[in-house]
C-alpha cells in the first residue's frame, strides 16, 4: 500500500542534513507548514543561487503565516548575516558553513 507523506525541505549543513515529515503533525500545525512549503522551497532556492534579499523575504513571509517556525526563522538570522557581512558572492558556493557546533 503506498502511502504519501508530505515533506519539508532538506536543510543542508556542511555536515547534516535532515527532513522534517509534516505528515505526523496535528491537523492545525500541518495546515500551517502546508501554507509555507512553496515560499520556504523558493526561498531555499534563492539562498542557494547567493540571492539573499529575495530569500529573506520568502522566510519572512513563511513566518507571517507561522512564527515559530524554526527553519525559517533560521534561514532568516542566515540571510541576515550574510547580507549585514557584505558576503562576496564570488566566494558563494550554495552552502552555508558552520563556525560553530
Amino acid at each position: 500500500m503506498r502511502q504519501d507523506f508530505f515533506l519539508w525541505s532538506r536543510i543542508y549543513f556542511l555536515i547534516l542534513s535532515r527532513v522534517q515529515v509534516i505528515d505526523g503533525d496535528i491537523p492545525k500545525i500541518k495546515k500551517e507548514k502546508e501554507a509555507i512549503l512553496k515560499a520556504f522551497h523558493e526561498g531555499m532556492d534563492l539562498f542557494a543561487q547567493g540571492q539573499f534579499q529575495e530569500a529573506l523575504s520568502k522566510f519572512r513571509l513563511c513566518l507571517d503565516v507561522r512564527p515559530s517556525d524554526k527553519p525559517s526563522s533560521l534561514y532568516v538570522q542566515r540571510c541576515t548575516e550574510l547580507l549585514s557581512s557584505n558576503y562576496d558572492l564570488r566566494n558563494w558556493d550554495g552552502v552555508y558553513h558552520l563556525a560553530d557546533k
